[in-house]
């Protein structure tokens, strides 16, 4: 039917109708106010949290640091989440991170709790992870990238570890490895993009903070840990959004 010959009326009405029933963005759907406002204020106080550190000012990354991933557990509990119970894994995952910031800011005597709180939390984003389905081709390149970096990064970090530290704690190490490997790959085989840069942006956070610890010193060491964790933190609470 050319609605070209259609009364103006008749076609307004066409036209308000269409609007009316289509769909909103995914974005529209998934993002309310508040959602939005808690990412945003994480952004911002993340890039205090790096300038801090850029100058060598250790003290507001106490409140700071923590700040970053509360405020994104909040965004994760305002969003509407592609999968609820992704959304229940992701936000156990940042709790347990929150709970492993505190813990790293301590006295070094708190290193293994926070590692043990951190390893928890790749767990829980594994569990989340597992609830998607994905690809074969995905799942292979993520094999390989955690087989070469555990081969160049990972040895000489459990190396250093047990050196440094003791064999128990270079075991512990091992664990936590083998833990993030796991999440990397499985985020790999996820249909999530996003999930699956913050994965590997996890990933490289820990190992600068290993290769910095346990192996050489590497300068600006704690900012370049801190960037990645951040945006990999970030990149899997929008993931809950975005497919």
């Amino acid at each position: 039917m050319d609605t070209s010959l259609a009364p103006l009326s008749q076609q307004g009405r066409t036209a308000d109708s269409s609007s009316v029933s289509a769909e909103p963005p995914l974005a529209f759907k998934a993002v309310n106010a508040t959602a939005a406002g808690l990412i945003a204020a994480a952004g911002l106080i993340a890039v205090i949290d790096w300038v801090a550190l850029a100058g060598d000012r250790r003290r507001p990354g106490l409140v700071t640091k923590p700040a970053v991933i509360l405020l994104l557990l909040a965004a994760a509990l305002a969003v509407t989440p592609i999968s609820p119970q992704l959304r229940t894994f992701f936000v156990a995952a940042l709790a347990l991170s929150a709970a492993g910031d505190l813990a790293l800011l301590a006295p070094a005597r708190w290193f293994a709790v926070g590692l043990s709180a951190f390893l928890l939390a790749h767990l829980a984003y594994i569990g989340g992870l597992l609830q998607l389905s994905g690809s074969s081709e995905s799942l292979a390149a993520g094999v390989v990238f955690v087989a070469l970096a555990g081969l160049f990064l990972g040895i000489p970090i459990v190396l250093g570890a047990a050196r440094k530290r003791g064999v128990a704690l270079g075991v512990a190490v091992v664990a936590y490895l083998a833990t993030i490997s796991v999440m990397v790959v499985v985020a790999g085989q996820s249909d999530l993009i996003l999930a699956r840069v913050g994965a590997v942006l996890l990933y490289a956070s820990d190992g600068v903070l290993g290769w910095n610890r346990f192996v050489t010193p590497i300068r600006q060491g704690r900012l370049l840990t801190r960037i990645p964790y951040h945006l990999g933190q970030g990149l899997m609470v929008l993931s809950l959004m975005y497919e």
